[in-house]
């Protein structure tokens, strides 16, 4: 499934769906709707709405938190709806009764809101840690395992959201991001069961400063250059494992005003996922947790003619991941004054 967060409708404010395609146009179905439906039709029972409200709650986080038992349930009601839509009477009929939307009509929020850690990783692609070292910027030397740091998860915005431009940096940039969502609460994972605790994967652009990130790594680290306000968009969706045939070869593609920045494939990391997942989880990871991959090579900072490449207000940026999905986001100015 493609999991998503979502607003729109006449009552919802946020819950959770999935994506379907009928007829080539993409709807939206609501899970717990779905579920309560497929509850009262085939196990009769009274309570479906509570059982259903439990089992998919509107928060992502807490429907990670419910495993095994919250995802059978979203994939029994999601089947159930799906089957429907080949009716186009039964189809009309679940828009009007908001139990499926098209996708033009609701709002894609990030799929997990402010998740609890965002573990990211630098220095994964090699051609892009050499420019780097080319232009004596992070590394001084090629490293020998996952450089990884967290990332605000206020900095978390959705598909379609303004990235804001600080009015503390002068160099914005992109970085197109393949990244795991946990779905097991784990620790010391071995890097050949890594699998075992990935729920899905999304799309994030680590959007970076790179004046206050080279300003910050004076002092051995990283945070404000890449956490400020809107530094992290998600999405559009967390498409589930059993959907990724391998997660080490996809196409990845980022582009600026329809112009391809990066284009890459993540069989080129230098450390696989499931490398990258067992050194991150040295901490204990929990369901909604997000570690990235690492960004390829391409990005403005590490080119000769930086100031060309370098975001600018208006600047649209497409995120495109294979099988996943495109995150589309725009450049806004910081509307607050400094007096």
């Amino acid at each position: 499934m493609k999991l998503a967060t979502f607003s729109g409708g006449k009552s919802v404010n946020k819950t959770i769906g999935a994506l379907t395609i009928v007829n080539g146009f993409e709807y939206i179905i609501d899970l717990s709707k779905a579920y309560t439906l497929y509850i009262e039709k085939f196990d009769k029972d009274p309570f479906a709405y509570d059982i259903a409200k439990i089992r998919i709650p509107k928060e992502m986080r807490d429907f990670l938190r419910g495993g095994e038992l919250s995802m059978e349930a979203a994939k029994k009601g999601y089947s159930f709806v799906e089957s429907l839509t080949t009716d186009p009477m039964k189809l009309e009929s679940a828009i009007f009764d908001e139990l499926i939307y098209k996708l033009d009509n609701i709002r894609l929020l990030p799929p997990i809101d402010r998740p609890e850690k965002i573990i990211s990783t630098g220095g994964n692609y090699q051609i892009h840690i050499e420019k780097d070292i080319e232009s004596n910027k992070l590394f001084k030397s090629i490293p020998d395992h996952p450089i990884q740091f967290l990332k605000s998860p206020s900095s978390v915005i959705g598909n379609g959201d303004p990235i804001i431009k600080s009015r503390f940096t002068e160099e914005l940039d992109y970085e197109i991001e393949l990244s795991m969502v946990i779905g097991k609460r784990c620790k010391d994972v071995k890097a050949e069961n890594w699998l075992d605790y990935v729920v899905g994967f999304t799309v994030i652009n680590d959007i970076s400063m790179r004046d206050i990130i080279l300003s910050e790594i004076e002092t051995s680290s990283v945070f404000y250059g890449k956490s400020m306000d809107t530094c992290c968009p998600m999405g559009p969706y967390i498409v589930t494992k059993d959907e990724i045939a391998d997660a080490n070869n996809l196409d990845m593609q980022l582009r600026v005003n329809g112009e391809i920045r990066q284009n890459d494939n993540t069989k080129n990391m230098r450390f696989n996922c499931g490398e990258v997942l067992a050194f991150a989880s040295r901490i204990t990871l929990e369901p909604g947790d997000i570690i990235t991959t690492g960004t390829p090579t391409g990005v403005a900072g590490f080119r000769k003619q930086k100031p060309q490449y370098l975001l600018k207000c208006g600047d649209v940026l497409e995120a495109s991941i294979e099988n996943i999905g495109v995150l589309t986001n725009h450049i806004i100015a910081d509307e607050i004054s400094v007096t």
